[in-house]
């Protein structure tokens, strides 16, 4: 019942910290055991929404997991013999090349995104969007991000196979100072999380979160939490090895908005996960990351 499951979870909160924590964890513990352990049954019970706001994924490719072996050449489509032609123009000094490729990459994605998906040329397909991300000049990243945030609908799976690189260049051009840089990363990564393997974003957006723009943090954050329920749900080892080491390097935040997001993000992650991210926090964390749970 949940009055009993409520009971055992404030056994196990109270004896966690007894056992670990200082003298004065565990004095802390023994007063917000009970609350603790409602807050975490009432949040569970009621849904992820209360913590994570009205997000919800839009995500849905359940055989995306499934690597696909690569086609062969011979059963490409004739168009796919160019591509290393188009590939190459990336490197031109002429920006408006560049731009020009990035757009080319598009119609390649919505004739062929099926094949693309198969293809090995799919690896360098990505590293051109890539460089465009990362383009010196304005224009040409401009005009990328707007191009990824069509190809985040068009082929998930291509650019879910560099993911990492993915992640980082939007969030560097989301931590811009540029207003009309940073709204349109915004509406990209916003695409990313709904269109891309939420198993498969966890991880580098934590890894963005903790080494990435200062700027891009507190929108990232929100990222996290919105993907959440999903992995929780698939690989919820992954909420144990990139969320809750998150969590425990946040607390220490004190800037207004990094401390509000930080704190949303463990309220989240408590709710789905329970006492499991207070008994793995370190024990010089444990009397702060009670205060949070129960602010």
């Amino acid at each position: 019942s949940k009055k009993m499951k409520g009971l055992a979870d404030n056994q196990t909160l109270s004896e966690t910290f007894y056992s670990i924590g200082s003298p004065e964890s565990r004095r802390t513990a023994k007063k917000v055991a009970n609350k603790s352990s409602y807050r975490a049954e009432e949040t569970r019970t009621s849904g992820f929404a209360s913590a994570a706001g009205s997000h919800t994924s839009g995500w849905n490719r359940p055989n995306s997991t499934t690597k696909s072996k690569f086609m062969d050449v011979s059963q490409e489509p004739p168009s796919f013999a160019n591509l290393n032609t188009t590939f190459s123009k990336m490197s031109s000094p002429d920006w408006k090349t560049r731009s020009e490729t990035i757009s080319e990459l598009v119609t390649v994605a919505r004739k062929h995104s099926s094949a693309l998906a198969k293809s090995s040329k799919s690896v360098q397909y990505v590293d051109c969007i890539n460089k465009g991300l990362s383009d010196g000049n304005l224009k040409v990243s401009m005009h990328t991000i707007q191009a990824l945030e069509e190809l985040t609908g068009i082929v998930p799976e291509v650019l879910e196979a560099n993911l990492n690189q993915v992640v980082s260049h939007v969030s560097n051009l989301l931590g811009s100072t540029n207003t009309t840089v940073r709204g349109l990363s915004e509406e990209t990564m916003q695409k990313l999380v709904e269109n891309l393997d939420p198993t498969s974003l966890i991880q580098p957006l934590t890894h963005v979160i903790q080494y990435g723009n200062a700027r891009a943090k507190p929108s990232l954050i929100e990222k996290v939490i919105f993907v959440m329920p999903e992995v929780v749900t698939r690989k919820p080892n992954s909420i144990t090895k990139y969320v809750m080491p998150l969590c425990y390097k946040l607390m220490d935040e004190n800037r207004g908005e990094m401390k509000t997001k930080s704190h949303k993000l463990i309220h989240a992650v408590y709710a789905q996960m329970g006492t499991m991210l207070i008994e793995n926090a370190p024990p010089s964390k444990m009397q702060k990351l009670l205060e949070i749970v129960n602010s």
